[in-house]
């Protein structure tokens, strides 16, 4: 019959032949270390090459600047600076590390650039460090100019929550910006002494009132304000309004300025609401760019992402085409960067590895893992590595079980977190007027007290906005039949609403449904709750939104479930390490069972022998061990056997020439061995001690041969003088016996030495009941049934019957009672062995 378990022969054959070596298993293991390395060391794909143009594409431009030497960089996804020189052929490429981003590009008079640093946690959602840093027009890092650590910030420190670089002068002078809440402050960074002061500051009644100030030197400014006005001013001095216009919240065609800059004399602004190109008319009125199409179609006015001043040059972003403005003529810039065959072929290979370099870590990570669990486990030499990942295992089970209850009760959590959400904005709602959405239709409704007294019910509601927290709510209105919306009030400030605007606005737009009352999502990692307002008619006016990085949520969860996590983890870990010392201390049972099975005469007992360690070893030896003793106790029993054999043939000699020398017959000692064989088996002598007893009985005569000769003839009775000389052959056969080893002499010895004892105490030496070693009891019942009924020189033979009368009669005075009791039980047998060992000279019938 084919045995069931085959397949798992051939495939742990299969498995030992391919993968099972330890090189295998060390490959495995550099393998994913190297694939993990990978993962850490590029965290995220943002390099997209072409085959078609051979270079890299500029997948997600953010900003552009030109360099004095006509040099190109390229802020992509504001992850990456990718430098072109005036050809389009790649320079050089800058990678910002993980969690960390670039923001703004100036370049100077000496082919140098500058970039922000921003350094975020790892959230990617609360701002912790911003550094200008220095570059060479290779792309090479020159020096840190400036930096600012806003975890050292106090609590009663205004809030500055970024920094934007500014421009250069031509004269050695970087400015940078600083907004506040309340203070816009311009910072002077002298490339020359590298030392930072401050030149200006922008104060306002409005929180975050100002979208963008470009300093133009001379203590000049250009501003922007997020109520719709763009001007000029002074530090110190008075503003020059340029353009102001009301913003209506219903008219999407509407300015909403966000940046301006000045080249030749003109104004160019950017709408960050719709994302197009203005200009100012001599009238100051905006007029729509009318620069060229691009090549399919679009015009560069429109979707503009971007717009600086670098150095001079006017530089944008629309609809990810990059452009530079130059005497009025517009340059497009290509959307790739030329490069050589090798470096786009290595930046592909790069790409696919990074993209299956974390999970082809974990797989080979966990194969090389299982390969070493199951070379150890089955084929290992060496237990404590099998302990060691034994161990390992228990602790990534017990961790992922933890895990698994730290999601479940996450998601739990978060659900209450939504449904406290809700609560939270029906407690807002019941604050906020309804008429204030009407209101805020209305373009001057941000320079309003209606405006601040909303805006104080959010931050008193919610808490005002600080830099380490990512909460907020907002006031929207909705505009077109919902199909748009805009944020009218926060309890974070108007301009620094557009990181919240990615969620919010979009997100309430398509996915929040304005028919329900009340709304709770879970979107990309935030947790955003809405409540409508209606008015009389029913008509939807508006609506509340809080917004919430699921971070925060999981921040405040962790910080409540420590304890009991760890407390969930010590319990599998537990009972995962009593797994764990069962599953071992289950062999070292067996194996001590055996020791014990053995110690107590088991020869035949066998360990397994499947295991390749050292207990696997252990239960080899004590096998083999076991083998050798069985081996060696048959010998020394065959020996024993032999000595045993050749000791009875000696006793049988004495115990003959005894017979012989005072007459009695060779089947006297046969007869009493055998009388004794009864008795003896009756008190409980069994196996070897059984054999011994009887074959040590015979000799309980062997003292007459120290006796005279005509002593032991003499046909009357014994005179006083005589029977004492015969009554000491007692102590001549046990002198006799006295040197010989083993447990059979020991046995002949007491025989010897006793037969002759009364239970009464009358005996030869006077011993009394038990003091008579019970073999010499056995034996003088024995002697005296068989002296009764044998004949003798001195008397004649007498019948069974009779012999048995004369030992029931002495039963507690000659005999020991309960050797009599046995020989009353087993009367039968000992009258069948005294026929068969008959003397032929007898006269019983």
């Amino acid at each position: 019959m084919r045995n069931r378990f085959d397949w798992l022969r051939r495939l742990d054959e299969y498995i030992g032949l391919y993968f099972g070596s330890g090189r295998m298993i060390l490959i495995f293991f550099l393998l994913s270390v190297g694939f993990l390395y990978m993962h850490g060391l590029f965290p995220e794909i943002s390099n997209h090459y072409t085959w078609e143009n051979v270079g890299l594409i500029v997948e997600n431009p953010t900003s552009v600047a030109r360099t004095s030497d006509d040099r190109f960089i390229m802020n992509d996804s504001d992850r990456k600076l990718i430098i072109m020189d005036d050809k389009g052929n790649l320079v050089r490429t800058i990678q910002c590390g993980q969690y960390c981003y670039f923001s703004d590009l100036i370049t100077d008079s000496n082919g140098k650039f500058y970039t922000i640093l921003s350094q975020m946690d790892e959230n990617e959602s609360t701002l912790l460090t911003q550094t200008v840093v220095e570059y060479d027009t290779t792309g090479k890092k020159i020096s840190e100019l400036y930096a600012i650590d806003y975890t050292l910030q106090t609590a009663n420190q205004e809030n500055c929550y970024r920094k934007v670089l500014l421009g250069y002068n031509g004269n050695s002078t970087l400015y940078v910006i600083q907004y506040g809440e309340k203070h816009t402050v311009v910072m002077e960074i002298n490339l020359d002494t590298r030392q930072v002061q401050k030149i200006g500051d922008v104060e306002s009644a409005t929180t975050f009132l100002y979208s963008h100030l470009n300093y133009v030197g001379n203590n000049q400014y250009i501003y922007v304000k997020f109520t719709g006005e763009i001007g000029v001013g002074t530090f110190g001095g008075n503003q020059t309004i340029l353009q102001e216009h009301a913003v209506s919240m219903d008219d999407l065609d509407e300015v909403r300025a966000s940046f301006c800059f000045e080249q030749g004399g003109i104004y160019y602004v950017r709408d960050n609401w719709a994302k197009r190109l203005y200009y100012l008319n001599a009238d100051d009125s905006l007029g729509l760019q009318p620069w060229n199409l691009t090549a399919d179609g679009r015009t560069l006015r429109e979707k503009a992402t971007y717009l600086g001043m670098q150095n001079g040059w006017l530089c944008g972003i629309s609809d990810k085409q990059m452009w530079i403005l130059e005497d009025d003529t517009v340059r497009l810039l290509p959307s790739y960067v030329r490069a050589n065959y090798l470096y786009v072929f290595w930046g592909l290979l790069k790409n696919v590895l990074i993209t299956i370099a974390f999970p082809m870590g974990i797989i080979l990570l966990v194969i090389d893992f299982l390969l070493m669990l199951y070379q150890l486990m089955l084929h290992g030499r060496t237990l404590f590595w099998k302990i060691f990942l034994y161990s390992a295992f228990i602790c990534i089970v017990s961790l992922c079980g933890v895990l698994g209850i730290y999601r479940r009760e996450r998601t739990m959590y978060q659900q209450d977190i939504m449904r406290q959400s809700q609560s939270l904005l029906r407690i807002a709602k019941n604050n906020i007027d309804p008429a204030i959405f009407e209101l805020a239709k209305k373009g001057d409704f941000f320079e309003t007290s209606e405006y601040e007294e909303t805006r104080q019910i959010l931050v008193d509601s919610f808490g005002e906005y600080k830099n380490g927290s990512e909460e907020a709510i907002v006031l929207m209105v909705p505009l077109q039949g919902n199909n748009h919306a805009s944020d009218i009030a926060s309890n974070r400030g108007k301009s620094d609403l557009s990181h919240v605007q990615s969620y919010v606005v979009g997100l309430a737009i398509s996915d929040i449904s304005y028919e329900q009352q009340e709304d709770v999502i879970y979107y990309d990692e935030h947790v955003i709750a809405s409540t409508g307002f209606y008015d009389e008619s029913g008509q939807l006016i508006g609506y509340c939104c809080l917004y919430e990085p699921f971070y925060q949520i999981r921040n405040r969860f962790m910080a409540m479930w420590t304890n009991a996590i760890t407390y969930a983890l010590i319990l599998m870990l537990f009972a995962g390490t009593y797994l764990f010392s069962w599953m071992f201390t289950r062999r070292f049972n067996r194996l001590h069972v055996a020791i014990n099975e053995i110690a107590e005469g088991d020869m035949q007992y066998r360990l397994r022998e499947d295991y390749e360690d050292e207990l696997g070893d252990i239960s080899k030896a004590v096998n083999q061990m076991t083998m050798r003793i069985g081996t060696l106790m048959e010998e020394n029993e065959q020996k024993n056997e032999e000595i045993r054999q050749s000791q009875q043939e000696v006793m049988i000699s004495l115990a003959s020439l005894t017979e012989a020398k005072s007459g009695e017959t060779g089947n006297h000692i046969r007869r009493v061995g055998e009388y004794v064989r009864i008795l003896a088996q009756d008190f409980g002598f069994e196996n070897q001690e059984l054999e011994y007893i009887s074959t040590a009985a015979i000799l309980h005569d062997v003292g007459k041969l120290m006796v005279p000769q005509d002593i032991l003839a003499k046909p009357g009775k014994l005179t006083a003088e005589e029977f004492e000389i015969m009554k000491h052959h007692t102590i001549d056969g046990e002198v006799l016996l006295r040197n010989a080893p083993g447990k059979i002499m020991e046995y002949a010895r007491h025989i010897a030495l006793e037969h002759h004892e009364k239970w009464n105490g009358k005996g030869y030496a006077g011993l009394r009941g038990e003091e008579i070693s019970i073999e010499a009891r056995i034996t003088a019942l024995a002697d005296a049934f068989d002296a009764v009924v044998s004949q003798r020189c001195y008397k004649e033979a007498k019948t069974v019957e009779e012999a048995y009368e004369i030992i029931i009669s002495e039963r507690g005075e000659h005999f020991d009672p309960a050797v009599v009791d046995a020989f009353v039980r087993h009367f039968e047998e000992m009258k069948e062995i005294e026929r068969i060992y008959r003397d032929a000279t007898s006269n019983i019938a």
